[in-house]
């Protein structure tokens, strides 16, 4: 349990034109948070932290995901220990993170959110979204991290989609086809 919980919101530092078009778009239901995940096998080292969601498809618009799936997207929870494996030197000293025991840094948990899409949006489990991924080579998971749309609140009654820079409710095939997917 951790002691202390600090919220980041970490910027987004990357070329949104470059991000990946979808190979999945899925309208599915958010069943659990299956894990955070920080560790990286591939790459052999602490990463920010994404998160895996467990969740059951309703619809395949693109692609043909399995009746239940799990995926990955950018943001989590991870030990400020962990944290700081991530940071520079400079990073360390200028959070103040050089001056916490390694007791703090271990009993302290820091929430991470990233994104890199303006149309992405926090998961709810229970909720139901469309859902843009591909696999990613690296997590060896289905993800949404940099890809194109990533995921958007989804309306059974009404068949639309929240688009967030808008910040208004657009029935999915009109969505579709405004984002050439």
């Amino acid at each position: 349990i951790p002691s202390e919980e600090i919220k980041i919101n970490m910027p987004a530092n990357a070329d949104i034109s470059k991000l990946y078009e979808p190979e999945y778009i899925v309208i599915a239901n958010i069943e659990k948070i299956s894990e955070y995940i920080s560790y990286v096998p591939n790459l052999n080292k602490i990463t920010l932290p994404v998160t895996k969601y467990k969740a059951k498809t309703l619809k395949n618009i693109k692609g043909n995901m399995n009746d239940t799936f799990e995926f990955i997207k950018s943001g989590g929870v991870i030990s400020l220990a962990d944290y700081e494996k991530t940071l520079s030197e400079e990073q360390i000293k200028k959070q103040g993170l050089d001056k916490k025991t390694k007791e703090e840094k271990g009993n302290t948990y820091v929430e991470i959110s990233t994104s890199l899409n303006l149309n992405d949006t926090e998961i709810v489990t229970g909720k139901t979204y469309l859902i843009c991924m591909r696999y990613d080579t690296t997590y060896e998971e289905f993800s949404t991290i940099l890809v194109k749309i990533g995921i958007l609140e989804y309306d059974e009654n009404t068949n639309s989609v929240k688009d967030k820079e808008e910040n208004k409710w657009i029935p999915l095939d009109q969505f579709i086809d405004k984002q050439n997917i």
